[in-house]
């Protein structure tokens, strides 16, 4: 059986190291981060993200965000886990 809380911990944790790290790279290299994001999410042809930029309330609504669906995602794998084991 997995141990809920320790799996949603250490999902949190790891979300936020990864969150920081994208908005770091955001803040240092917006054109970039603008290009990787377009390729990534197949956004090539819409015109209107003409650039990126990192605000500071959005820096934490997103971390909140992230942090949120990161820590309901464990949760649930942990119970499905615990119920395939059962």
């Amino acid at each position: 059986m997995l141990d809920t809380n320790r799996v949603t911990s250490v999902t949190i944790q790891w979300t936020t190291i990864t969150y920081l790290v994208c908005s770091a790279f955001v803040a240092l290299f917006p054109g970039f981060a603008l290009w990787v994001s377009r390729m990534t999410f197949h956004l090539a042809q819409v015109g209107d993200l003409d650039r990126a930029r990192l605000t500071f309330p959005g820096f934490f609504v997103g971390l909140i965000f992230w942090n949120i669906v990161a820590y309901l995602g464990s949760a649930l794998f942990a119970w499905l886990w615990n119920q395939k084991s059962k």
